[in-house]
């Protein structure tokens, strides 16, 4: 096998595995810029997991007792 037969191969892999990525990112779920992916049935899911925060509030929201608050939410 001489060197340039031993490039066509290289090359062909290379080729191969890119058309595997690519098949494999546009399996069921697509990449979206704003942060979100979309889902196989079609809706919109945030990648990013939201920090909450379980406020005593007595009775008012729930039976537990707790509130929960959302980053930025205040306590009106």
């Amino acid at each position: 096998m001489n060197n340039e037969e031993k490039k066509k191969r290289k090359h062909v892999r290379f080729v191969e595995q890119i058309a595997d990525d690519m098949k494999r990112n546009a399996d069921d779920t697509k990449q979206i810029a704003d942060g979100t992916k979309r889902v196989a049935d079609g809706t919109k899911q945030n990648k990013k997991r939201q920090k909450v925060y379980a406020v005593p509030r007595g009775s008012q929201f729930c039976k537990s007792g707790l509130g929960i608050l959302r980053k930025g939410e205040v306590i009106p």
